[in-house]
């Protein structure tokens, strides 16, 4: 850096002076009104008199890189977002099918008094008994996946306070109505 010994000294209005102490408050990018001083007058020289402000040049491929690479996050994120709408349909649905499911079985489980349970009323031969208000029996009715007519029942006894079952020797569960 050179020797710095010439002084160079301006004049301005006390509103002038006023606005360039706000802005060297809010911008904090001088330490000082002569340093803010030396630094615009020296680039002023530098530009040839031209304003300060440069020409920017914007190249749109670069600006839609950015704009990209900005959004991959939020395009991820929407596609999770996506894939989760459409799971909770696919549930909805699914559920309005075992829901349907689920009181067509209990118009048809059989009724059976209070006090007593399934295997109380079965008139039929053992092995036949067996099958009586059972997943495997419903689907076969039905024609309907066991899965299915499992989550049925299970409904059906959460909708219906008189759905009931017992758990059969196999660790089956049979399902009847409780008669009121």
């Amino acid at each position: 850096m050179g020797n710095r010994s010439e002084l160079i000294k301006v004049r301005v209005t006390e509103e002038q002076h006023e606005k360039i102490s706000e802005h060297l408050e809010k911008t904090e990018e001088y330490g000082s009104l002569s340093t803010f001083g030396q630094h615009v007058l020296v680039d002023y020289v530098r530009d040839d008199g031209e304003s300060s402000e440069q020409q920017v040049s914007i190249d749109s491929e670069d600006i839609m890189e950015a704009v990209e690479m900005g959004l991959s996050p939020v395009s991820e994120r929407l596609e999770r977002i996506e894939s989760d709408i459409l799971e909770l349909q696919n549930m909805v649905q699914t559920d309005t099918v075992v829901r349907e499911l689920a009181d067509q079985l209990y118009d048809n489980l059989i009724q059976v008094p209070d006090g007593q349970t399934i295997e109380d009323m079965s008139p039929l031969q053992p092995d036949e008994a067996a099958l009586v208000g059972s997943p495997e029996a419903f689907a076969g009715e039905f024609g309907e996946d066991q899965g299915a007519v499992r989550r049925a029942l299970d409904m059906a006894e959460n909708l219906y306070p008189d759905v009931d079952y017992i758990v059969d020797k196999t660790g089956d569960r049979r399902y009847y109505r409780i008669e009121q």
